[in-house]
């Protein structure tokens, strides 16, 4: 799925709801939704992040599908990418200690500079269009 104004969502909801007294489920996913889109955005939306908000570089014998146990920098990677919010993003870093950007595809259709960015919540990320990952829908509720 993608990021989707809210809008949308609550209408898409109100067309899966089969008649006026089923109205529990989409209502609760339509404040998941709404919680969902006013959190401020941080840089482990986008890439894997340690928990100081470190980028995680990706490990050197990482095989993109291929789950390690055996290796603990691999299985470590694979556990905190897993927690990232949006799929096609990318990272680079500006000439200063800890400037991270984040851009959306080779084109860079969006490009977000860190730590500027948190004055943005995942709300002005819709008109960009990003494809949510598994961990997102299921903090929303869609995907349990």
């Amino acid at each position: 799925m993608k990021l989707k104004p809210m809008m949308d969502f609550v209408l898409e909801q109100k067309q899966k709801t089969t008649s006026e007294t089923d109205y529990a489920k989409p209502l609760k996913l339509i404040f998941n939704y709404a919680n969902f889109l006013k959190q401020p955005l941080t840089l482990g939306m986008f890439v894997p992040c340690d928990e100081n908000g470190n980028v995680l570089e990706k490990p050197e014998n990482f095989i993109e599908g291929y789950d390690s146990e055996y290796n603990e920098e691999i299985y470590n990677y694979m556990r905190v990418k897993e927690k990232v919010l949006f799929k096609g993003f990318s990272h680079g870093k500006f000439g200063f200690k800890d400037q991270y950007y984040v851009k959306l595809g080779e084109n860079m259709k969006a490009v977000f500079p860190f730590p500027n960015i948190r004055n943005y919540t995942i709300e002005d990320l819709i008109e960009f269009e990003p494809e949510l990952t598994p961990s997102a829908l299921k903090l929303i509720g869609l995907n349990s």
